[in-house]
C-alpha cells in the first residue's frame, strides 16, 4: 500500500497536493486508476464508462468530494477516459462532518490555526474580501487565485482562525496533465 500511496503522491508532499495539483487536468486516468486501487474503489466508481457532463465522488472515507467532467458527454454516451478532467476537489476539516480529511492539507496550509494573514503567505495575495455582513450571515468563503488557472476557496471556522473546507477549482478549459520535473 506504501508503493501505491508514493505512485499518488511523487513529486507533492502529500496526497492532498497531489489531487490538487491535477484540478483543471485530463490526462490523469492513470492516476485515478492509483487513487481507486488505493481507496479499494471500482476504477469505474470514479470515472464511469458512460460519459455524463458532470460525475462526482463523494470519498467518505477519506472526506474529499472530487468531480470529474469529460468534454465529449454532450456527443457520445462512451469515450476515453484520458479526456475525464478533476474539475473540482473539496476537502473537509470540519469535525461535524460525516468524514473529514485527517491528513496533511495542500498548499502548506495549517488548518487548525490558519487566518487570512498566513493564508495569503501561502497562496496569493489576489483574493476576494471577505466583509462583516456576509460572516453575520455565516458565509465565511473566501477565494484566492493562484498563479496557474486554479482557485483556492478556503471556508473559514468561526472566528476565522482555521480552516472548515478547502475547495480547489479552475478557471479556463481544462489541460493536459505532466508532471513537474526538478
Amino acid at each position: 500500500m506504501s508503493n501505491l500511496l508514493t505512485l499518488l503522491t511523487e513529486p507533492y508532499p502529500g496526497l492532498a497536493d497531489a489531487i490538487c495539483a491535477r484540478v483543471g487536468f485530463r490526462g490523469i486516468d492513470g492516476w485515478v486508476k492509483n487513487l481507486a486501487d488505493f481507496l479499494s474503489l471500482p476504477f469505474t466508481s470514479l470515472l464511469p464508462d458512460q460519459l455524463v457532463r458532470s460525475h462526482s465522488c463523494r470519498l467518505d472515507a477519506i472526506g474529499v468530494t472530487l468531480t470529474f467532467k469529460h468534454p465529449h458527454a454532450d456527443y457520445a454516451t462512451e469515450g476515453d477516459k484520458s479526456r475525464w478532467f478533476l474539475s473540482d476537489a473539496v476537502i473537509s476539516y470540519d469535525p461535524a462532518a460525516r468524514a473529514q480529511w485527517l491528513l496533511p492539507a495542500p498548499f502548506q496550509l495549517d488548518t487548525e490555526n490558519d487566518s487570512l494573514n498566513q493564508a495569503v503567505a501561502k497562496l496569493s495575495d489576489d483574493y476576494t474580501p471577505l466583509t462583516n455582513a456576509r460572516i453575520a450571515d455565516g458565509d465565511r468563503r473566501q477565494s484566492f487565485f493562484l498563479d496557474n488557472p486554479q482557485v483556492v476557496e478556503i471556508t473559514w471556522r468561526e472566528g476565522m482562525t482555521g480552516i472548515e473546507q478547502i475547495r480547489v477549482g479552475h478557471m479556463g478549459i481544462e489541460q493536459d496533465f505532466i508532471l513537474p520535473t526538478g
